[in-house]
């Protein structure tokens, strides 16, 4: 949908991206966060069996070798997965940290969300976009004037290349999100993508700054934009065992702002059990919109564009929430510690395609249905091995699963 996004947003991302802050350190936990990072003497082997595509996870079966280098502030991830016959590179990048900044170039997933596992504008339901991206991040205030009240802050920025093989080939994805936390307890961010350019569209720089602008839309220059904003609270008063955490995104503008809305909303509580830790959440996500008044958006409004047909996917899956437009769902998902095992529970109550819409890539018909999982890890010295049990009672279309229980194993090691 064509949006204009006001001026201030764009303010807040440029300052914090064109600033002169080469005096400004990296904190001793960022130093560690990012040195972590840096085990280049580790090839890691993973072999992926008997995985079968769900509403939630893409088939991720076969074996997959990964191995990062560094040479100073230069760091190249190598990530190769062969599968069926083919060889595909995801999570490959390379990229140069220098204090604060990062500049990069791959197949490196995003998670934009305040939830730790759904988003509604960028997630890992789809395979990764290949991109050039810049970051800028600190985990303390700025001392700089207007900055200095946002306290920690992160902008990102990138552009990247969509599959060929869609409705518009050579269409780009761009995306920038600015995320700063005034408070201890809360946390913000305000987020913007575009699908632009490709065949029968402007891809050329000129083009690029009318997205940027969010003007002069004609058959030319015509883009699909999604905006919107994400919120996290974790209140003091609990002892900040709770937070609570929301996002919405919008499809089309109203008086300069995002409208037409989808929303996610999750409560979360950290615990312990025998004194290892636990983590509980619930969480809501809902992609019907209504129409407006003026007749503006309603069903089928999210994740869809009448100029760029595919939708917002990449490889035919949706790159926000998994599931896809006009569909609601309410999950519980639990994470626990105990004798040696990580063990993650996760149980959804899904309502898709509500409006039964022929053309929805999940069904083509209403579905509601039940889908859980559990998945069990044990480390084994320099072998990790996951074993998880599936089930979900909803026929799907092809590459989205069927009812029925399925079972994968993973085996990973590091030498």
């Amino acid at each position: 949908m064509n949006m204009f996004f006001p001026k201030p947003f764009y303010l807040s991302l440029l300052l914090a991206l064109i600033l002169n802050l080469s005096a400004v350190k990296l904190s001793a936990s960022e130093l560690q966060k990012e040195q972590s990072l840096s085990s280049a003497n580790e090839v890691t082997l993973q072999l992926n069996s008997g995985d079968s595509p769900s509403i939630w996870r893409r088939d991720d079966s076969g074996v997959k070798l990964q191995k990062l280098f560094t040479v100073e502030d230069l760091y190249a991830n190598l990530s190769a997965t062969a599968t069926d016959g083919d060889i595909m590179w995801d999570g490959s990048y390379i990229e140069y940290r220098s204090q604060n900044w990062l500049f990069g170039a791959g197949k490196k997933g995003r998670h934009w969300s305040p939830s730790r596992y759904n988003s509604l504008i960028l997630s890992n339901n789809a395979r990764p976009v290949p991109s050039v991206y810049l970051r800028y991040r600190t985990d303390f205030a700025l001392d700089v004037p207007l900055l200095k009240y946002f306290g920690p802050i992160e902008a990102e920025t990138f552009n990247g290349q969509l599959e060929q093989a869609r409705g518009v080939p050579g269409a780009m994805l761009f995306g920038a999100r600015f995320k700063f936390s005034p408070t201890r307890d809360l946390d913000l961010g305000l987020f913007r993508t575009a699908q632009w350019g490709g065949q029968n569209f402007n891809s050329s720089p000129n083009g690029f700054l009318k997205m940027l602008s969010g003007e002069n839309h004609s058959d030319e220059f015509d883009y699909n934009q999604l905006g919107g904003f994400s919120a996290s609270y974790t209140p003091s008063f609990s002892d900040r065992s709770y937070r609570f955490y929301l996002q919405g995104y919008g499809e089309d503008e109203s008086g300069g702002l995002p409208s037409c809305y989808s929303k996610l909303f999750g409560i979360e509580k950290e615990a312990r059990l025998q004194g290892r830790p636990l983590i509980i959440t619930i969480e809501a996500a809902d992609t019907t919109v209504d129409r407006t008044e003026g007749g503006y958006c309603g069903p089928n409004t999210a994740y869809r564009n009448g100029h760029y047909q595919s939708g917002y996917t990449h490889h035919g899956r949706v790159m926000g929430h998994s599931i896809d437009t006009e569909s609601k769902a309410l999950s519980l998902y639990v994470k626990h510690e105990v004798s040696g095992l990580n063990i993650d529970l996760a149980a959804s109550k899904i309502d898709l395609n509500r409006d039964n819409l022929p053309s929805h890539r999940l069904s083509s018909t209403r579905k509601k249905g039940t889908t859980a999982e559990i998945s069990i890890t044990k480390p084994l010295d320099q072998i990790v091995l996951n074993t998880r049990l599936a089930y979900q009672d909803l026929d799907l279309k092809n590459g989205f699963g069927t009812k029925g229980l399925s079972i994968s194993f993973s085996l990973s090691s590091s030498f």
